[in-house]
């Protein structure tokens, strides 16, 4: 596994992110949001892979830019699984239009931040970017790579396992450190599918794909875990906002999304059992 392979897939990811992020300011929609943030992602856990598993420890890592933009896009994100909820529950004798309103303004002030956006040239000179460092890199030697990344993948997954063992053997699960299994496990599961999507072969000596599917099912419950979490302080921050503090149905909805926020949280926990086995 050479240089053009690790540029391939640098250049197929890059290519689905150019795609996505030029259409969020325009097309703000939850399908091309959720397009942006899963390629960034997934192109974050195949930069650090390579950089953690390297000799010289290139600095591949995702450009400020971007990461700038991605921020922007979870913050429009945040906003819109708000309003999703707002909608979904509340009543029409429910005084929640103000905190409609200001949720829509904040994603529309959100939107028009022009300099956070970045034009498909701008995609292009970053891939660029990466693509030079990449090729300066040890990762560029073919004789290091026997077997499609072995090295860099052993080093990664290690990390990432004893990540996510130190919080088990803690079991103290506060919502931060949920949050930490949850991101821990996506970026193994980003790579698994990176071996199965991208070099078509399965992640040599880790997962079968009964595990993939159970990691899965753990990464979506503590996922809308986190979601209504971040919710929740939204809309809170809403609340405090408003004079009087609120309505009927955004507390209604707080109280719901509390006792949500514990169902999910229990779920997960009963699946860390098998995560330990």
């Amino acid at each position: 596994m050479g240089d053009a392979d690790a540029r391939s897939i640098l250049h197929r990811y890059c290519k689905k992110l150019a795609a996505a992020g030029v259409d969020i300011p325009r097309q703000p929609d939850e399908e091309t949001i959720h397009q942006f943030r899963v390629n960034i992602k997934k192109l974050h856990a195949f930069l650090r892979m390579l950089r953690d598993g390297s000799v010289n420890k290139p600095p591949l890592q995702l450009p400020k830019r971007l990461k700038k933009m991605y921020r922007q896009v979870g913050e429009i994100r945040d906003r819109q699984l708000c309003l999703k909820r707002l909608k979904m529950i509340f009543l029409p004798s429910d005084d929640v239009k103000d905190t409609i309103s200001a949720l829509e303004k904040k994603i529309r002030d959100l939107l028009k931040e022009k300099s956070v956006w970045l034009h498909k040239q701008e995609f292009i000179a970053l891939e660029q970017q990466l693509a030079t460092i990449l090729a300066e890199s040890d990762v560029a030697s073919p004789e290091t790579l026997p077997t499609p990344f072995a090295l860099e993948k052993d080093v990664y997954f290690r990390l990432k396992k004893r990540n996510i063992e130190e919080v088990l053997l803690a079991g103290n699960f506060k919502d931060d450190e949920l949050h930490t299994i949850r991101k821990n496990l996506k970026d193994m599961l980003y790579l698994s599918k990176l071996y199965k999507d991208d070099l078509k072969t399965p992640v040599p000596g880790e997962w079968s794909d009964d595990h993939v599917k159970f990691v899965e099912r753990l990464t979506d419950v503590l996922g809308a875990f986190n979601d209504t979490r971040t919710a929740s302080a939204i809309l809170r921050h809403e609340q405090s906002l408003s004079d009087p503090p609120g309505g009927d149905g955004l507390r209604r909805l707080l109280h719901y999304m509390s006792g949500e926020k514990c169902r999910l949280k229990k779920k997960a926990l009963l699946q860390f059992r098998k995560l330990q086995a």
